[in-house]
């Protein structure tokens, strides 16, 4: 994709996996062992399970390797003034990680976090009944899901986004800066998640709310609209249409649309490159932006899609939002146009495949790759492909990364 799509939208570009927890004593100490040659990070849990602090970087410790900090803030060689022995950790042995049960290392978003969603929110919030105009469905968008969208759209979560930021305050970022977890909780219409669905979110934000849980998802999938320009330019342009403001017309597109709410306007492009030239001249996505036009557009439910219900006179079975009814009826050659060009991208989607969806095949340099570093059999050719486990895939290759003494 040339950047974290579909990992994230704005985001993380790399998954993380959720090795488990460590006590901490009571003076704020804490000793562990921990796995070598890994690139790990640490987030500081309140009683609740959600994230007071959290590393923006890493470390790694070698094999055999016994190191120790005594703070974010101070030198990395640096040691306590008055040593060691005082802390209650280094009294006894290091703790062993304990793993969560149940619950993958890598979580994705499709599979591990959409569920929940259905059981307990898509009955209010769905392209039918928007209670609070949220919608947590995961019908599929060109890239990501419409309940992705949502959350970050609506910021519901607090994932970082790719920010140069190293510094925050306590509960300032991850699950309890959240606001999604006071809407899952039983004073949002008497909402109740096990304790299984309450960790798995809240895990999944503090490994930083990824989309797609695999790599092979990286190159496939995205199946973007080819909108009918001049048609939105007749039907939309008057409210929603703004003169270019980059230097560049990405896409020579003369005309940007903003769909409500604050952020820049955007060009009707559909290319990767030039969906990446958005990304390159006006940054990444950030919450609280107006929807980006493809995200209005609803790849498993064309005519679900927010992009042509929101214009639909309420009569038609729309929503009626625009200042004036846009379209009176689904009859509207402008309208069957916009719907065409969605239907179309669904088509194409149903066709290659998404990486949550029956039948999905990772892209060729995945493969390959996966096959060189000997993941994957040579002779796992093309037609073979749908068989291959991504997940599986992808763990078995970081096991190849880590440090096992046993096949020394």
């Amino acid at each position: 994709s040339g950047g974290m799509w579909p990992i994230s939208a704005g985001g993380t570009f790399t998954l993380s996996r959720v090795l488990g927890t460590v006590p901490v004593e009571k003076d704020g100490s804490a000793s562990m062992e921990l796995p070598a040659l890994r690139s790990l990070y640490f987030v500081a849990l309140d009683k609740k399970g959600r994230a007071v602090k959290r590393m923006r970087s890493f470390l790694t410790v070698q094999p055999g390797e016994t190191t120790s900090c005594i703070g974010c803030h101070e030198n990395r060689t640096d040691t306590p003034l008055h040593g060691f022995a005082g802390l209650q950790a280094t009294a006894r042995r290091p703790s062993c990680i304990e793993p969560f049960a149940d619950i993958p290392e890598v979580l994705d978003f499709s599979r591990d976090i959409q569920p929940i969603f259905d059981s307990h929110c898509v009955e209010c919030h769905n392209p039918d009944h928007m209670e609070g105009r949220i919608d947590l469905c995961g019908d599929h968008t060109p890239i990501f899901s419409r309940s992705y969208w949502t959350l970050i759209q609506r910021g519901l979560i607090s994932d970082g986004r790719n920010e140069s930021h190293g510094e925050y305050p306590p509960r300032a970022l991850g699950s309890a800066a959240s606001k999604l977890l006071e809407y899952l909780e039983p004073s949002h219409h008497d909402v109740k998640l096990n304790e299984k669905e309450k960790t798995t979110i809240r895990l999944w934000i503090d490994s930083s709310a990824p989309y797609a849980g695999t790599y092979a998802a990286l190159g496939s999938g995205i199946s973007t609209v080819r909108f009918p320009v001049e048609a939105m330019k007749r039907r939309c342009g008057s409210c929603h249409g703004e003169k270019p403001n980059t230097k560049r017309y990405i896409g020579n597109h003369d005309t940007y649309f903003r769909f409500g709410g604050c952020g820049p306007a955007r060009p009707l492009v559909s290319s990767l490159m030039h969906l990446r030239d958005i990304r390159a001249y006006m940054g990444y996505f950030k919450f609280g932006q107006s929807p980006t036009p493809q995200s209005l557009c609803n790849l498993t439910r064309p005519e679900k899609s927010l992009l042509m219900r929101a214009p639909l006179a309420t009569a038609a079975g729309g929503l009626g939002r625009c200042k004036s009814i846009i379209f009176k009826d689904t009859k509207d050659e402008d309208y069957r146009a916009m719907l065409a060009a969605i239907q179309a991208a669904g088509d194409r989607l149903a066709k290659e495949k998404r990486f949550d969806m029956l039948g999905f095949r990772p892209n060729d340099y995945y493969l390959h790759y996966m096959r060189q570093y000997g993941i994957l059999a040579e002779k796992e050719n093309t037609m073979t492909a749908t068989a291959v486990d991504p997940y599986e895939t992808d763990r078995n290759y970081w096991r190849l990364l880590g440090w096992n003494p046993s096949e020394e």
